[in-house]
């Protein structure tokens, strides 16, 4: 048998149920979707012991007792405006059947002689109890012994999302997700999604630790970041921060394994010595950051040290010395080992000159391809511009007289000719 309601608002008096199901049948449906509501406010909302399944989108429910009760079938709950309200406080369960008054606005039963579960997912929504009274919650229970606690309710129950009066449990949040701490603005609890694996650093320098590193002075101090670290261990043994959150490593060396609540792992092996680093030629590897140019201002060169695998601290693991220069020009920085590391190392490193400038309101020539003296044009040979002089000579001429004197001449000469024609007839005549 199945029921829908979309769009409905339905109000049921008195100590009742809102919805129910019989234990006996088989492959029920209820669904409420599209901004329904149930009004049971002095009862129990849903009460669903068959198998089949339970719908409640976009929805809401207000009830006293409980607002969804599973023991059997499955559930899925989803969007933002799904909300469901439960007033009252627990009661003991004095008779064998029927529902269980556990004050939960969604609560999944894995009941003795009661049909299967399947699967419930949370995906949306906003969940609230009476003070103290957990909004989803999950348990056994058997008419005997009552309620106990369903170690293996993870296998069942899912939740991705939602608002929740009270926190949600690890075991049962969606795989890679983590319950929130409350949120002091809506008194409310969430989950999220959390796929960051716990990021371990040295807790004097705050720079994550190196995998294969090594680190001296007999000591390593390190933190861990995470939103919900479940563990730490050393070579299998479980670590204890001190109240700073401090985790401590004498000599020795070491596989470090840091877990958070939603299964994402860090490992990383390093080792802990009582000797002082070195700070060599052979043993620091050292590179400088960017290039220098020359800009009229004191500059700053700076480094990157890394010794045995890890990334040294200026300031805590060595000093920097000439490293500051104003003018272009070659110049020496040192680094020199402190507290852990000893030991020194000169750097080259240059300030470059500052490029020329061409001034922008300086006209360009004409750019003619068939110019002579263009070396750019195939077969063409640079003549030196006007004043300059030619290899091994005078100051040539500019192109324009070059191009008008062969002309001078023939005129010239022409002028010559036409003249003594003139006088030779004169005297013909």
């Amino acid at each position: 048998r199945g029921l829908v309601l979309d769009n409905v608002q339905l109000t049921v008096p008195g100590n009742a149920y809102g919805i129910v199901t019989n234990g006996t049948e088989t492959g029920n449906t209820v669904t409420l979707k599209n901004n329904s509501v149930l009004n049971v406010k002095n009862g129990f909302g849903i009460y669903f012991p068959s198998t089949g399944s339970v719908v409640i989108e976009d929805s809401v429910i207000n009830a006293k007792h409980v607002g969804v009760q599973m023991c059997a079938g499955s559930l899925e709950i989803s969007g933002d405006k799904t909300k469901i309200t439960v007033s009252g406080e627990p009661q003991k369960k004095t008779d064998g059947d029927g529902p269980i008054a556990d004050g939960a606005a969604v609560s999944i039963i894995e009941r003795e002689g009661y049909g299967k579960l399947g699967t419930v997912t949370v995906a949306d929504g906003t969940f609230v109890s009476a003070t103290d009274v957990e909004a989803i919650k999950t348990y056994k229970f058997n008419n005997k012994d009552k309620e106990s606690a369903w170690e293996d309710a993870g296998d069942v129950v899912s939740v991705s999302g939602g608002n929740f009066s009270t926190e949600v449990p690890q075991e049962i949040c969606a795989e890679q997700f983590i319950p929130t701490e409350k949120d002091p603005q809506t008194g409310m609890f969430t989950v999220v999604k959390d796929v960051a694996a716990p990021l371990l650093s040295n807790a004097d320098t705050d720079l994550a630790l190196a995998d294969g590193g090594i680190y001296y002075g007999g000591e390593l101090k390190f933190t861990v970041a995470d939103m919900k670290l479940a563990s730490v261990k050393a070579n299998g043994t479980e670590l204890t921060a001190d109240a700073n959150g401090v985790y401590t490593l004498s000599v020795g060396a070491y596989t470090i394994t840091a877990e958070d609540a939603a299964g994402n792992k860090t490992e990383l092996k390093l080792t802990v010595k009582a000797a002082k680093g070195q700070i060599t030629t052979e043993t620091a590897q050292i590179t400088l950051a960017g290039q220098l140019t020359e800009n009229g201002q004191e500059q700053t060169q700076k480094v990157t040290v890394v010794v045995d695998g890890v990334t040294l601290t200026e300031g805590v693991d060595y000093t920097l010395t000439g490293n500051k220069a104003t003018l272009a020009g070659d110049y020496m920085l040192t680094v020199t080992g402190m507290g852990n590391y000893e030991g020194s190392v000169n750097v080259a490193y240059t300030i470059a000159e500052k490029p020329a400038v061409t001034d922008p309101d300086t006209p360009a020539g004409p750019e003619d391809p068939d110019t002579p003296g263009d070396a750019d044009q195939p077969g063409d040979t640079a003549k030196p511009g006007a004043g300059e002089k030619p290899s091994g000579g005078e100051p040539e001429k500019t192109g324009d007289v070059n191009d008008i004197m062969p002309w001078l001449a023939l005129l010239a000469l022409t002028g010559a000719a036409l003249a003594g024609t003139a006088r030779l007839k004169r005297r013909q005549e």
